[in-house]
């Protein structure tokens, strides 16, 4: 992960584990072998910082400010 401090950690129905950091998203799949920092459709980097993070009844996983 960055070096951004963790502020939200989330874990989701599939067991994936969602961390919201000063300088971004990252998220570690089940089995993994450590966090993949996420990315927009775009390409760029899912960046500044995260407060919250929730998981609605349909799994998707929603990220706020």
């Amino acid at each position: 992960m960055g070096s951004g401090r963790t502020r939200r950690l989330l874990a989701t129905i599939d067991g994936s584990i969602w961390a919201g950091t000063q300088d971004g998203v990252y998220r570690l799949a089940p089995g993994g072998a450590g966090f993949e920092r996420l990315r927009r459709a775009d390409g760029q980097a899912l960046s500044g910082n995260v407060n919250a993070l929730a998981q609605a009844a349909d799994g998707t996983v929603w990220v706020g400010a």
